[in-house]
């Protein structure tokens, strides 16, 4: 897999082997960003055990003794000793803590709030197990990452509970333009800009969206086959992400994203646009938009007197989602069919005439 970028954030991970005591990072971003390669290649550059513990999807049919046979087995697997089903997340914590050791280690919770999905102690007891376990390894660096960043966000970075406790709040961004055009490899002398930023103004520095791009065809080509084809990753993604990300009133959301698709409005604009108050459940929204990383909260100065605007204006930020609302949704029922030739489609996902 390729891996491109990310220098200053790696240097910050790097910089807590410095200290003489453990850290607690947090790990928030985008979907599809690239937040567990990053830790996972943190951990290899480091020559540090890694040690993965992923949360699985809730479903109707799961209950937390589910995650929890979840984390213990994927631990057993690791480590190479069978693992005890915890009955509660602090015997399970406990568990892990009784394998570290004074190696450098990385430890990822990844999709936490998956393994906290049907306990709401979650956070609280992760509290308690670091304050009495972990923080006990001083070459111990413990993240906690997932693609619910809201979760993250309310649960431990804007927690008191943890407050002093985290050394590290990573916030992934997308790839900047020169780690983009890596992914075209040893071909950049064969592909024009326009054609680069073509695809980039449909993927966005998303790595693994640019993964999928093929740098031997042409633009229309990786399109086509990229977002065109009933199970091709642009397709399928946005259902993927609001089933993955948006875990509160995900219909609200979506409208209100959807809002915005034709370009930046207040609150008060998309309250009105979708016949909505503007309290509660739009600001609710905006906020999980913005901390997924799909829309930007702008401010405004009054040009006259250079005031700053009270009222901010909200944008897609993401360039997948809005190719998505303005290209691919429009025209599903198309592609889930088998036609992945559509008119006029590909000529207006990337401005051509």
């Amino acid at each position: 897999m390729n891996f491109y970028g990310r220098d200053e954030l790696l240097i910050d991970l790097d910089s807590l082997w410095g200290k003489n005591s453990p850290s607690l990072v947090t790990c928030r971003g985008r979907r599809r960003i690239g937040k567990s390669t990053l830790i996972a290649r943190f951990a290899e550059l480091s020559n540090a055990r890694f040690i993965k513990i992923e949360g699985e999807r809730p479903d109707v049919d799961m209950s937390n003794e589910d995650e929890l046979a979840t984390f213990a087995e994927q631990l057993s697997l690791q480590v190479g000793k069978d693992i005890t089903v915890a009955k509660n997340w602090l015997n399970a914590f406990k568990s892990l803590d009784n394998l570290l050791d004074d190696r450098r280690t990385v430890v990822l919770l990844d999709e936490v709030s998956w393994l906290a999905y049907f306990d709401k102690r979650f956070a609280s007891v992760l509290k308690i197990a670091w304050d009495n376990m972990f923080k006990n390894h001083r070459h111990l660096v413990f993240v906690v990452c997932g693609s619910v960043s809201t979760w993250i966000k309310e649960k431990i970075v804007d927690s008191k509970a943890y407050y002093g406790r985290r050394s590290l709040d990573i916030v992934v961004p997308e790839l900047a333009l020169k780690d983009c055009a890596r992914f075209w490899a040893g071909r950049l002398d064969r592909v024009s800009v326009r054609d680069i930023l073509d695809i980039l103004s449909i993927t966005g520095g998303v790595p693994r969206y640019l993964e999928e791009v093929n740098p031997s065809q042409s633009v229309d080509d990786n399109i086509r086959r990229m977002a065109f084809r009933p199970d091709s990753t642009l397709r399928r993604d946005f259902d993927e992400m609001f089933r993955d990300v948006i875990t509160k009133r995900p219909r609200m959301v979506a409208t209100v994203l959807e809002a915005l698709a034709d370009g930046p409005l207040t609150m008060t604009e998309i309250s009105g646009a979708i016949s909505a108050g503007a309290g509660g459940n739009v600001s609710s929204a905006l906020s999980q938009l913005v901390e997924a990383g799909l829309v930007a909260r702008d401010i405004g100065t009054n040009p006259e007197t250079g005031d700053e605007i009270r009222e901010r204006r909200y944008r897609l930020s993401d360039n997948y989602v809005r190719f998505y609302l303005k290209c691919i949704r429009p025209a599903a029922k198309t592609i889930d069919a088998g036609h992945s030739d559509i008119p006029g489609v590909l000529n207006s996902a990337t401005g051509m005439p």
